[in-house]
């Protein structure tokens, strides 16, 4: 097995972050500050249980 970078190619991951609505705009922001970070998005959903 070879190592992406040893090939000149980079490694990505896909992160489910799950946070309570008044924790996104801290998470967003400090996201935002991580030049590791090519992409962000945040969605809102609501949920009932029965």
């Amino acid at each position: 097995m070879v190592e992406p970078h040893h090939l000149g190619l980079g490694t990505g991951a896909v992160l489910w972050i799950k946070a309570g609505p008044h924790d996104v705009d801290r998470i967003g922001a400090l996201l935002a500050a991580d030049s590791r970070i090519r992409y962000a998005a945040a969605t809102v959903a609501s949920s009932t249980t029965s």
